[in-house]
């Protein structure tokens, strides 16, 4: 069968970071409109093969597109997937962002906001005002639950060598466990095996571990003051430790902002744009990385996540794309 090989922009940006190869890299590939091609999307697999030979935690692939769904005309929207090395996922805050400084670094681009059109619905990021490749991001919350089996959780702490102190609950696509020290977080070393044996079993995409922290016992070595810590690991997508992770702060800010009773049984009784809540947090991953949180009430009522991170650019060049 005849094949095309085409020529397309891919850029390395490091997400959620403060400083230059610090945060969690990832690729982003402008397909363009695609224009004249066979098929809207390349093949999942030829996706897939990008991802792979990446090699990074997540690369994103982005297609302009000016048609919404209801036939209206709209500048800056955007369609967009994410593929780990193991597969294609649903959500994905740290490519995302990354996603955003791309098309924002575009010649001609002079909106002061993009909206993506993803799996998980669409995804709104805008420009920081004042601030350089700083952006806000709006996803969806994610509620934690205790639904996970005790045999499993018992399987958790093994991988974690915990004991039956530590709270494990499901946080969406994902399983929690909620430690008691940043120091624990920092000293956190899984079995992979053992991880990995049970995410996939359970159909689970990843465990996050975290933790609060006190005034009275600060983050060593921090300059800001952070309200909790975190980190994320997911061998059974080829990631054993993610440098960051946006979409798991959409589970952690709603736990701990309930752990802190910020957020009221009754959202009717708050007005549009209150915020509910703030953090600061770090993911104590070896790169380490820094997520700003707001919980947001929209003019709807509903309670949404507003992520806020700086990138880092690393490269730019252009790929072979064969389909």
């Amino acid at each position: 069968e005849e094949t095309c090989v085409s020529r397309v922009k891919q850029f390395q940006v490091d997400a959620f970071a403060e400083g230059r190869y610090e945060g969690n890299p990832a690729a982003v590939v402008l397909l363009g409109r695609r224009e004249g091609a066979k098929s809207f999307w390349p093949s999942d697999d030829v996706l897939q093969k990008i991802a792979v030979e990446n090699n990074l935690s997540e690369t994103a692939f982005v297609i302009e597109d000016d048609k919404r769904g209801d036939g209206k005309t709209v500048t800056g929207y955007f369609l967009l997937r994410w593929f780990t090395p193991g597969g294609e996922v649903d959500l994905c805050g740290h490519a995302t962002l990354a996603s955003a400084h791309v098309v924002f670094s575009q010649p001609g681009m002079t909106a002061g906001s993009v909206c993506f059109k993803t799996k998980s619905g669409d995804l709104v990021v805008e420009r920081s005002s004042g601030e350089d490749s700083v952006y806000r991001m709006q996803f969806p919350v994610v509620c934690t639950t205790d639904t996970i089996a005790s045999d499993v959780q018992g399987l958790v702490r093994e991988a974690f060598s915990c004991g039956e102190d530590v709270k494990v609950l499901r946080g969406g696509p994902d399983v929690l466990l909620v430690r008691e020290t940043w120091r624990q977080i920092e000293q956190t070393r899984p079995d992979f095996g053992k991880l990995d044996a049970i995410l996939r079993k359970e159909g689970i995409r990843g465990a996050i571990v975290t933790a609060p922290v006190s005034p009275s016992d600060p983050v060593e070595g921090e300059r800001d003051a952070l309200d909790f810590v975190s980190r994320f690991f997911a061998p059974n997508l080829g990631i054993n430790e993610d440098p960051v992770t946006g979409s798991a702060h959409c589970c952690l800010a709603l736990y701990w902002a309930k752990e802190r009773k910020l957020v009221p049984e009754d959202l009717g009784s708050l007005a549009p744009g209150h915020v509910c809540a703030k953090f600061s947090a770090k993911q104590m991953s070896p790169r380490g990385g820094y997520v700003k949180i707001e919980l947001v009430v929209t003019p709807s009522g509903k309670l949404v996540t507003h992520l806020v991170g700086k990138v880092m650019n690393f490269l730019d060049g252009v790929i072979d794309l064969e389909e």
